[in-house]
């Protein structure tokens, strides 16, 4: 039986007397790009928050390929296979792009690791940071304080952070957020380049439909906490309930 390589079960979260997610049914399957869509206070970055152990749900289960992660701490969820990025930044920006990435490549290849050998030794961390490095042309900012990069090249480094820990699935928070559209566009390939080389599954909470579009091969729609419907990039923009509450079209 092919098993979801994430699966909730009447996910739920409550906030003192606010519900924040509501008997939330989800599946990614293998090989999917999934768009997480929906009106600012859906929900969309609590759920993100409730997989991955930031928050403890209040109702409901949380399967990751099949084994109950449910309450599980985050550092063990990312250690069994599961990464994401986050709305705001959060890189060390005084270490330089190499050395956040080498922090974050020893948490998935460096388990096994001696805790006093020297970080520099670690000869097959070292080429996984350099070939992420490479996989999207930061070569020569490699050594750069992050402080000193450009808010789009410190979104992209985010995703970097996230592969490098060698993920199976990877959540990204719209990674696309303050970004020109220039830089937006750029990103888009970016992404869809990593997910057709580097990841293979990939949850992403956008607002911006034309990424969605780009991106997505399927869309999951969150509204005050409940997920209100779920298709194709076309079922979805034809929706008369999404047109009315997130397109922002009257019907």
């Amino acid at each position: 039986m092919d098993v979801p390589v994430l699966k909730t079960e009447n996910l739920g979260i409550n906030f003192g007397g606010l519900q924040a997610l509501k008997g939330v049914d989800f599946e990614l399957r293998e090989g999917e790009v999934k768009a997480l869509i929906g009106p600012n206070g859906a929900g969309k970055t609590t759920f993100f928050n409730v997989i991955c152990g930031n928050l403890k749900p209040s109702a409901g289960k949380v399967y990751f390929k099949g084994e109950d992660i449910t309450g599980w701490a985050p550092f063990k969820i990312c250690r069994l296979g599961l990464s994401r990025t986050f709305q705001k930044t959060s890189l060390f920006p005084e270490l330089s792009v190499f050395e956040n990435l080498r922090l974050a490549a020893q948490t998935g290849y460096g388990k096994r690791n001696v805790f006093f050998r020297h970080a520099h030794s670690d000869e097959k961390v070292i080429d996984i940071v350099e070939r992420l490095i490479e996989s999207v042309g930061l070569q020569d900012k490699a050594r750069h304080p992050v402080a000193n990069l450009s808010h789009g090249d410190q979104r992209l480094l985010e995703i970097l952070v996230g592969l490098s820990t060698n993920p199976e699935l990877l959540l990204l928070d719209e990674p696309t957020a303050g970004l020109s559209v220039k830089e937006t566009k750029e990103m888009t390939e970016r992404i869809k380049e990593l997910a057709r080389t580097s990841i293979r599954n990939v949850i992403i909470v956008e607002h911006d439909m034309e990424v969605v579009t780009e991106l997505a091969t399927r869309i999951c729609v969150l509204y005050y906490g409940e997920i209100l419907c779920e298709g194709t990039v076309d079922e979805i923009k034809s929706h008369p309930k999404v047109q009315e509450v997130y397109l922002g079209r009257s019907v």
